[in-house]
């Protein structure tokens, strides 16, 4: 077995004043999916990862009065990787960029980096406040000695023509500095966003694939929202900079196809993991006498409710288990009738009164399901003088505004 290698890599890409104010390309986001592949890890600080910030912050450790932020060691088949994203912090009252003499394609570049009591950045909202327990510290020995040995050049293909222009402008900029380099470092252009492209001719998809052609550098098709090849970007960078020292990381590579095989591929991913946690819903879910809060305890440890939870979350995994239980209560209905002209009223008042009870506590389905339940619910207690205690007035103005 291969010893673990530490690699320290550089996230770059367009950065500047009016772009970082306009939540910027996706750098942050890039790093912050990649330490935190889970999607509620993620969501818990992807919302706080501007670039504007106070001047107190600034002077905090995690910033530390510098343009850089360097986020926490994240391990990943034997390899240590340290992660820094090199942008332009903008002050949240001027708006303006905090000084820095160097322009930002030379100072982004650059193979070895210090920042004495430097600390792992978590987002806007947690600095300040990190404890010793939690604390990472920035390991300037490693950036400074051994230095950068990889970059990861982000490329945003959904902003404006104007904009767009300057980024290619700024992004050769970055690849013609590190490959001007003696070391030959290499280097991959990650096209984020891949989830807000409308389509694969658009002018920025195309900007990007013409921008790794003409520096023959590989170009990847990325989603820090959906994580798709987050991991494997990274992954890739590092069997680029390891070579044989680790040859297995080859089989982890990203998906270097072009943009509609790579969300092809990434769309069958989801489908899968989709279609496995239903499958176990379906073999579990028996009936409608069964809430959430006990359901979940029989699927920790089932790989498909890990799998799933992983990537789309917890909440969404709630949602599914809902939607199952809302078909369980259509089946229901559709017996009803039939069991209330056999004279079984009790009976039926009993699955009534469930279906009423699930949808008082249905905070997350789409109101074309209220609708389909609630309507199917009155159809049979009106039409059967039954009380099931469902205000109607309520239920139909609470589906409209859903």
């Amino acid at each position: 077995m291969c010893a673990v290698r530490q690699v320290a890599v550089a996230v770059v890409g367009f950065s500047g004043g009016d772009i970082e104010q306009n939540n910027g390309i996706g750098k942050s986001c890039f790093c912050s999916r990649f330490v935190r592949p889970a999607f509620d890890d993620y969501e818990t600080v992807k919302g706080s990862l501007s670039s504007c910030i106070s001047e107190a912050d600034f002077l905090q450790r995690e910033v530390n009065r510098c343009h850089f932020l360097y986020f926490a060691p994240t391990t990943k088949e034997q390899v240590e990787f340290h992660v820094v994203e090199q942008t332009t912090l903008i002050e949240d009252t001027t708006l303006r960029p905090f000084s820095e003499a160097a322009k930002y394609s030379d100072r982004a570049t650059r193979l070895s980096l210090r920042s004495d009591g430097k600390v792992a950045f978590t987002s806007r909202d947690h600095i300040g406040i990190s404890t010793a327990s939690d604390t990472k510290w920035f390991p300037s020995e490693l950036f400074e000695k051994v230095g950068i040995k990889g970059f990861i050049c982000v490329f945003d293909p959904t902003l404006d023509e104007r904009a767009m222009k300057d980024q290619v402008t700024m992004v050769c900029d970055l690849i013609t500095n590190i490959q001007s380099k003696k070391l030959k470092i290499p280097v991959v252009l990650a096209v984020s966003k891949s989830d807000k492209i409308e389509h694969a001719g658009c002018v920025g998809v195309t900007c990007a694939r013409d921008t790794a052609r003409q520096y023959s550098i590989p170009i990847v098709y990325t989603s820090a929202h959906e994580n798709m090849n987050v991991t494997e970007t990274f992954l890739f960078l590092a069997s680029l900079i390891l070579k044989k020292s680790h040859s297995h990381i080859y089989s982890c590579t990203a998906d270097t196809a072009d943009y509609v095989t790579a969300m092809e591929n990434h769309r069958q991913k989801l489908q899968a993991l989709d279609k496995n946690y239903n499958q176990l819903l379906a073999t579990v879910v028996k009936g409608l006498y069964v809430t959430w809060s006990f359901f979940k305890g029989r699927l920790v440890g089932k790989i498909e409710y890990e799998d799933f939870k992983y990537v789309f979350g917890m909440k969404q995994a709630k949602v599914a288990f809902k939607m199952r239980l809302l078909l369980a209560a259509l089946r229901t209905s559709s017996k009803l009738l039939k069991s209330l002209t056999e004279g079984t009223t009790y009976t039926s008042l009993k699955r009534l009164t469930v279906m009423r009870d699930l949808l008082l506590d249905h905070e997350d389905i789409g109101y074309e399901w209220y609708l389909c339940v609630v309507f199917s619910i009155l159809s049979f207690s009106c039409s059967h003088d039954l009380c099931v205690g469902l205000d109607v007035g309520m239920w139909i103005t609470r589906c409209i505004r859903r």
